[in-house]
């Protein structure tokens, strides 16, 4: 093409020459940098007038909100418009947020009731799993057993947890690279909660700790960076707070269908902000304790997963035995039936641990700690 318009040696015209000159070369340049969706670098500055250019000033801010850059937003503005109106956008949408979202078409799909006939089927059940602490992706629509990890976990580190409770590796659940199944299928707006550790560790533990508790709120001695909350013994898991929940509105609202009637939901126990954990339902009397990480720097310790403690599960023995002596005693984590033992339900000294009441036979007995 860039021959086609390079001038004649006929043509005497100096205008024509030096037009045709000129248009050789722009079309000779690559311009597919420019190209919306190519773009990897640009200043600051003009990030937003591409913002507004493409039309995205609206969830662009609550995207923002969510930690999401600008340059992220322009480089998906044209992927979800093309998508805009279906809900399959706001999955995407989202998904560039953290949020794992399920979408449940018509109010039939979840058995509701709240709208007439000629109007229920324009509902979408749209539930947003947390971003403070990760979680799977994939569907939680009562035929769902596939998901996928955010990361690869370290070693043996990965636990799951459903409605709260420990699942068991093969038994439960099969990993492969990134890919989780279950052996089971969830129910809808269950929870599926994930634990694992992945990339290299420097960091301040927190281990055992009982958070402080006003009748609302419940108040950690640091600002976690990972939380692992029981409460009577039961997973906990981590959601969205107020004010990321408002930004999801807006983000839905604005690439939902048209006639959509949005029923959003956010399936949780909790949520932080900084050191302080807001349960979705009064403290009470309920017992909690917490395990978890914050900002610093440490020596990288050595960690047993999933480690089957020595002596016989019968019914009656009480004494079992640890492969090391965890370091510190309080990172002891001590699972019977898939449930978290108390820590006035046993002692230990050393390696050795005995237990108030014996493990029933066929129990999963598991211990997690720091050596």
């Amino acid at each position: 093409m860039t021959q086609l318009l390079q001038p004649s040696s006929a043509i005497n015209d100096l205008r024509t020459q030096a037009h045709l000159s000129l248009s050789a070369r722009l079309q000779a340049l690559d311009l597919t940098q420019l190209l919306i969706y190519t773009l990897t670098n640009a200043p600051a500055s003009i990030l937003p007038y591409l913002v507004w250019q493409w039309g995205m000033s609206v969830p662009a801010v609550a995207m923002q909100a969510l930690g999401v850059s600008l340059l992220t937003i322009v480089q998906n503005a044209l992927p979800l418009y093309r998508s805009m109106g279906t809900p399959s956008s706001i999955i995407d949408a989202l998904s560039l947020c953290g949020i794992a979202a399920t979408i449940l078409e018509g109010q039939n799909s979840w058995g509701g009731s709240t709208y007439p006939s000629d109007q229920g089927w324009a509902a979408f059940r749209i539930t947003a799993n947390g971003i403070f602490f990760n979680s799977v992706t994939g569907a939680l629509n009562g035929s769902n057993r596939v998901f996928t990890l955010p990361a690869l976990p370290n070693s043996n580190s990965l636990r799951v947890f459903y409605n709260g409770v420990l699942l068991r590796p093969t038994t439960d659940y099969g990993v492969a690279g990134l890919t989780l199944t279950l052996t089971f299928t969830p129910d809808v707006l269950s929870n599926l909660g994930i634990v694992y550790r992945f990339g290299a560790a420097s960091t301040l533990f927190m281990d055992a700790v009982v958070p402080t508790s006003d009748g609302t709120h419940l108040t950690l001695p640091h600002t976690p960076t990972s939380l692992l909350l029981y409460r009577n013994g039961l997973f906990q898991m981590a959601g969205l707070n107020p004010a990321q929940m408002s930004a999801v509105e807006t983000i839905v609202n604005f690439f939902k269908p048209a006639r959509c009637i949005l029923d959003l939901i956010a399936p949780a126990d909790y949520y932080v902000t900084g050191a302080v954990i807001t349960p979705s339902t009064p403290p009470g009397s309920d017992s909690f304790i917490a395990w978890g990480t914050y900002v610093g720097s440490s020596a990288t310790p050595n960690y047993a997963d999933f480690e089957l403690p020595g002596g016989t599960i019968n019914g009656s023995n009480v004494h079992f035995t640890l492969a090391h002596t965890p370091n510190p005693t309080l990172s002891l984590q001590l699972f019977d039936n898939i449930e978290l033992v108390k820590d006035v339900d046993y002692t230990i000294t050393g390696t050795a641990i005995t237990m108030v009441n014996a493990p029933g036979v066929g129990d999963a007995f598991f211990a997690f700690y720091r050596y």
